[in-house]
């Protein structure tokens, strides 16, 4: 992003004006942000005039928001990619129909390096089947990151500036602080978690809910039967998360995105109006829609329709009753008075809940800053010391072992019922061992994933694979990004391994030893740079591979040296010529401000950081400065392998 933060607001409904008016205070008065902020309105004529031009005159969306002031800093502009082209950040307010085509036609007009927010609740659905999340659709189009922002704030009290509170999903937590910013006020109190998907699926699984409150209403059946609607609608709120969305946390659910939405929702709210008129007039849910929204499009019947598509392909329906009764009552294949009797015999009422989970963790005790140790501590979690007993091992199911490092016993192994599965850093048999993530950079690998496989005595990462997982690598990727990417994916695929279990270990299949690749332990060996034998591109993949765990290191003048911070140059004249250079030569480039050194088959490398044994961390400049300048010698200079 530039210095000063460009935004745009892409839409201008109700929740679209209403939105407008903290972003353009906000605009206004922070420093890291632009304060002009286009806001993309589609074009409508209001009493003979132009709404873009009513916007810009008198400050007010008489059609979405009447009655309330948008700040003067916000320009209503007219064509789309007019409002977008120039912004680093794109706030989506837009029903969700609507944003497919949006993206086709902002695709490649706007900064590649913009990202993006959804304040759309709702999903689309995916061609072939199942369902498509807004942020994901944005995200695949567009080709920028996209976080979402959910909760309990109905457009025209965020309008009145009544105190809310909203739930922002970010995954990439580099850009939290920033959307916090752009949204928080005195009394619009921002949470951000890293739990999108979770925060979106609330924001649009809500208004299903909602419309099944409003039909309660309409029905006249109290209070009681509401608060029950909304429980059972939560309850299938979470259980859907964990079936589409493994991973997902339940903190998020007691988020503003979560139950404070739900509750707002089924009390007020477009949808809840709608299904209570639709039970109390007998028109249709297209006929109320034109008739009370006033150009706004209703939520939660389309979401009923395309969540009922995914449930109905994995037979799921009568696990959700709630919300596939909403659907046939919306869609007529039910009367809105059988809406009781659908969800009277509610799994929630039929299951038994006295069985209770146990999960204990076993690790090692000689490290006193054991991160997983902490993390048990901190959670109340049952804490076993390394080497476990078979004995203890016996009131657990399965056992679970991830980046363990020690090989398990076979005592240990048979000790639970249904013995052990390992999660893998790797799409095995590929890269075996304990250095997946780092093999697979280092060796410019484009895909790699994680495995999740059974555990056999006496040898590592050779058991049947219960489940896979494939993930590409991105360009200059570091270890510690790779790493984060694939324990994500991790604990969402073992999530759903392990509520899918059975069916998992009857497809399990056997690895193929012939196409085994070996991942060693890293050595000090490893960080040794070659310079006559490894190109700055192998170089490069090293340090990318190596990142946050060991240094490259090289000799100068008898000293050893780390190398802190390499990139590969772009293409263009050095100031000195390559030919005739011995590997290992380097000279500092004043105009790049970093050494530049030889390597294998004519190429080069930048160093930008560096240090000297024995000091601290310091720049190629100051390594010039320091070093370099009191050396007085007619020779090239050369780093060294010995």
């Amino acid at each position: 992003m530039s210095d000063k933060i460009s935004v745009c607001i892409v839409g201008s409904g109700n929740w679209g004006s209403a939105i407008a008016k903290i972003v353009g205070v906000n605009c206004a008065t922070l420093p890291q942000f632009e304060k002009c902020v286009t806001m993309y309105v589609y074009e409508e004529m209001i009493d003979g005039k132009k709404l873009t031009e009513i916007i810009n005159t008198t400050h007010e969306n008489v059609k979405y928001l009447p009655g309330h002031k948008l700040p003067e800093n916000v320009i209503a502009v007219p064509d789309l990619i007019d409002a977008c082209k120039n912004a680093d950040i794109l706030i989506f307010v837009v029903p969700h129909q609507f944003i497919p085509n949006f993206c086709k036609t902002l695709l490649g007009k706007i900064k590649p390096n913009a990202i993006a927010i959804s304040l759309i609740k709702g999903f689309d659905k995916a061609e072939g089947g199942g369902i498509d999340l807004i942020s994901h659709i944005i995200t695949r189009h567009l080709k920028i990151p996209c976080s979402v922002l959910m909760g309990a704030n109905l457009a025209n009290e965020v309008a009145q500036g009544n105190f809310c509170e909203t739930t922002i999903g970010c995954r990439d937590i580099k850009y939290a602080k920033t959307l916090r910013d752009l949204f928080q006020s005195q009394n619009f109190r921002v949470v951000v978690v890293d739990d999108a998907d979770a925060v979106e699926v609330c924001g649009a699984l809500k208004n299903i809910v909602a419309t099944g409150a409003g039909f309660v209403d309409g029905l006249g059946l109290g209070d009681n039967t509401k608060a029950a609607v909304i429980r059972l609608g939560l309850m299938e709120m979470v259980r859907f998360v964990d079936v589409f969305y493994p991973g997902s946390k339940l903190s998020t659910f007691f988020e503003s995105c979560g139950v404070a939405d739900l509750i707002t929702t089924c009390y007020g709210g477009r949808n809840r109006r709608v299904a209570e008129a639709f039970v109390k007039t007998g028109k249709t849910i297209v006929e109320l829609e034109a008739e009370l929204l006033n150009g706004q499009k209703l939520q939660g019947p389309p979401t009923a329709e395309e969540v009922n598509y995914m449930l109905k392909n994995k037979g799921l329906e009568d696990k959700f009753p709630l919300f596939t009764a909403i659907h046939k009552i919306c869609t007529g294949q039910l009367k809105v008075q059988d809406l009781i009797d659908c969800i009277r015999n509610h799994p929630e009422h039929i299951y038994s809940k006295t069985e209770s989970a146990a999960l204990g963790v076993v690790t090692s005790f000689k490290n006193p800053a054991n991160c997983v140790r902490t993390y048990a501590e901190q959670k109340q979690l049952t804490l076993h010391r390394w080497p476990v007993l078979p004995e203890v091992c016996e009131g657990y199911d399965l056992g679970v072992v991830v980046s363990f490092g020690h090989l398990i016993p076979e005592r240990i192994i048979k000790s639970f019922p249904n013995g052990m599965i390992n999660v893998h850093a790797s799409l095995l048999p590929r890269w075996r061992g304990a250095a997946p993530i780092i093999y697979a950079i280092m060796h410019a690998d484009a895909q790699t994933g994680v495995s999740i496989m059974k555990i056999e005595p006496k040898h590592f990462d050779v058991g049947d694979i219960l489940a896979q997982r494939e993930v590409n690598i991105k360009a200059d990727v570091r270890m510690p990004e790779l790493h984060a990417e694939l324990a994500q994916e991790g604990a969402n695929l073992l999530v759903n391994t392990l509520n899918n279990f059975s069916n998992c270990l009857e497809t399990a299949t056997k690895q193929n030893n012939e196409l085994a690749t070996l991942a060693p332990k890293i050595t000090a060996a490893i960080t040794k740079v070659n310079w006559t034998e490894m190109s700055a591109v192998q170089l490069y993949r090293r340090f990318r591979a190596l990142f946050g765990f060991k240094n490259l290191n090289t000799i100068f003048q008898h000293k050893n040296i780390q190398l802190i911070d390499v990139k590969l140059p772009a293409v263009e004249v050095l100031s000195v010529p390559l030919a005739d250079v011995e590997c290992g030569t380097f000279w500092y480039d004043r105009n790049k401000r970093c050494l530049i050194v030889c390597c294998a088959d004519n190429t080069h490398l930048e160093v930008h950081q560096l240090r000297v044994e024995g000091k601290k961390l310091m720049t190629a400049t100051e390594f010039n400065n320091g070093f370099l300048k009191q050396i007085n010698s007619t020779k090239a200079l050369s780093f060294t392998s010995k």
